[in-house]
């Protein structure tokens, strides 16, 4: 049987290993040793310090698996918080607000009513008034679509925190 003259990486007592041994326990300080091999070179290495190395790069891969997760998280609310945005006519996003939408609704209301008084002081045409109507009607459609769309932005928002806060913890 071949042997193999070795040393023991944790000692460096001398070893005298078969050739095609994978693992050996040094008999002078009773480490597990694991045996390497290149295309010119065997040497031992300390089993515990393969484990340590093992546990380790573990370690290391469930937080870039982590770190990857919450980064998709993040992309994927900026993409779906892009759909809830309202542009301002100056071209600006911003994220709706209840309030924005209970002030658009009042404004036109008041705005409708306004010109409804106005319409009937000046007299005939009599559908001349129907335009402020319409415009209240317009008014509060439009309040509680923003109002809606609000409320569906604050769910997914708190859905995406919930969802960011589970990742990390």
């Amino acid at each position: 049987m071949k042997l193999l003259a070795l040393n023991c990486n944790q000692c460096g007592a001398p070893l005298e290993v078969p050739a095609k041994a994978k693992f050996v326990t040094c008999n002078f300080c009773s480490t597990q040793l694991s045996v390497q091999r290149t295309d010119k070179v065997a040497y031992t290495e300390a089993i515990e310090e393969i484990q340590e190395r093992t546990r380790q790069m573990s370690e290391d891969l469930k937080h870039l698996k982590k770190q990857s997760a919450v980064e998709d998280l993040d992309r994927s609310w900026r993409r779906r918080r892009e759909q809830f945005m309202i542009r301002s006519q100056q071209g600006e996003l911003s994220v709706p607000r209840k309030g924005m939408a209970i002030g658009i609704g009042a404004f036109t209301t008041l705005a409708g009513l306004l010109w409804m008084g106005f319409a009937m002081s000046i007299g005939p045409p009599g559908f001349f008034p129907l335009f402020g109507l319409l415009f209240v009607g317009a008014g509060l459609f439009n309040a509680m679509r923003l109002s809606a769309k609000a409320d569906d932005f604050h769910r997914s928002h708190r859905a995406y925190l919930s969802k960011r806060h589970d990742l990390l913890s």
